[in-house]
């Protein structure tokens, strides 16, 4: 995962109701553990994830992979969770992204969600057969 906390740049991808995939752009951030994004509720993203949740993630670079799949877990208004918002307002310190953070309580179009990781990917492109590493979630019984 210090790969994916490093990097600042972040591509998703959904699929919308005919199939179509569909990448963006986000800024992710890790607290304790978990990993989460931010977007509007009217993008297309945010669209096809109300439909369907399942993702993969992955920093932009082809050299240094991590491909995350999965599904997010909508949590509401970004405001309502303080401790990832302070996480973003640390990472993304660069002049002008505190203007693309969702920082305002009374903005209410915009939507937090949580990374729910299923198998993730990662490779070193200079040391392809010694670097490849495989993560899959652990399957449980039911209860």
């Amino acid at each position: 995962m210090d790969r994916l906390i490093e990097e600042r740049d972040f591509w998703l991808g959904t699929s919308g109701l005919d199939g179509a995939p569909h990448s963006s752009p986000v800024w992710l951030v890790e607290v304790g553990g978990v990993l989460y994004f931010f977007s509007e509720r009217t993008t297309i993203k945010a669209r096809n994830l109300k439909l369907n949740p399942l993702v993969v993630l992955h920093p932009p670079g082809a050299s240094l992979v991590t491909i995350v799949h999965g599904a997010v877990v909508d949590l509401g208004q970004p405001t309502d969770h303080p401790d990832v918002l302070s996480a973003f307002v640390t990472k993304y310190d660069m002049p002008g992204d505190i203007d693309f953070l969702p920082l305002d309580p009374a903005a209410d179009q915009y939507v937090l969600y949580r990374v729910e990781p299923d198998r993730a990917f990662a490779w070193d492109l200079a040391d392809y057969e010694a670097s490849q590493q495989r993560w899959y979630r652990e399957a449980t019984e039911p209860a």
